[in-house]
């Protein structure tokens, strides 16, 4: 907690730096960390969210979770994509949800998405069906109470790297942003260089989402690392990791942020050294708190009111 309040009083002059002055003031009073806020419970409830049915096929059924903003607003909502971790085969979009409501209630409309798992459906599965919530979402938004010009995809873990992905290879000017927390970004380094394998098998994660080795499946690693596809203009970005993560390794955001300085993308990488794998997931938490802030911060630069 000490360590996040030093942490946090540089945090309002980084996101200005990246994203512009109004990104350091996501709300009147905000402030990235508060020692009071350890005391408090989460709050919001899974139950605002309303079931949507996005694709259909006699083989499946995907649906995401719409969490609509209190007060509606002519045009619609900036809208925000949430995407699942799990390795890919395991979670849903109920997972570390607190954040949904959160935003919800910050005026935000939040899609949680669910896609198809790598244990029936390799790579590119996920990503297509990213792709199609991004498409229903725009060619409802109407009904959905949804701006369909101001989009940003947040992912974590599995979902960063789909979220990153897909972010980066739209051609939709609608995606002004995309948040990884602690996602891969290099899949020919993840299998090289994997983390602890008492905590996970990587490898064999690996294998299964994208079907071989980096050697049998060359083309399938370099098509689903984003660092690949990071560019001057791709959508502005923000990277928050945790030097302690034992699951999916810091220097997987490392390599990002290099390839997004040296291309000149607009980005802010948080590189949290105190914290590990899912430390956003209490909200009043030290990490918690300071990644909140700067997602919302980081919204409020790239998406606007």
């Amino acid at each position: 907690a000490f360590r996040a309040a030093v942490f946090a009083k540089g945090v309002p002059r980084r996101l200005a730096e990246a994203f512009g002055e109004p990104a350091s003031r996501p709300r009147p009073g905000a402030k990235p960390f508060r020692f009071r806020r350890l005391a408090r419970f989460l709050s919001g409830s899974l139950s605002e969210a309303e079931r949507v049915v996005f694709a259909k096929t006699p083989e499946y059924s995907l649906e995401f979770d719409l969490y609509r903003p209190r007060r509606q607003r002519p045009g619609g909502a900036p809208c925000v994509v949430v995407v699942h971790g799990g390795k890919w085969t395991e979670g849903h979009s109920r997972e570390f949800a607190s954040l949904n409501p959160y935003l919800a209630r910050r005026g935000y409309a939040v899609v949680g998405v669910n896609y198809r798992k790598a244990d029936r459906y390799p790579f590119p599965a996920a990503r297509d069906d990213l792709n199609a919530a991004l498409g229903y979402v725009k060619r409802n938004a109407k009904r959905l109470g949804v701006d369909p010009e101001r989009i940003a995809l947040l992912g974590r873990s599995a979902g960063g790297q789909l979220a990153l992905l897909v972010a980066y290879q739209s051609e939709d000017d609608a995606v002004k942003g995309v948040v990884s927390l602690y996602g891969p970004t290099d899949m020919r380094y993840g299998y090289q260089d994997p983390t602890n394998p008492w905590v996970i098998d990587h490898e064999a994660a690996l294998e299964l989402y994208l079907s071989g080795d980096p050697e049998s499946a060359a083309e399938t690693y370099d098509s689903s690392s984003p660092v690949n596809f990071a560019a001057a203009d791709s959508p502005a970005t923000l990277l928050v990791h945790g030097a302690h993560d034992e699951l999916v390794h810091v220097a997987q955001s490392d390599l990002l942020a290099e390839k997004l300085r040296k291309v000149g993308a607009r980005h802010l990488y948080l590189r949290l050294p105190w914290a590990t794998h899912g430390f956003d997931r209490n909200l009043n938490g030290p990490s918690g708190q300071i990644s909140t802030y700067a997602v919302e911060g980081f919204l409020r630069g790239v998406l606007g009111e």
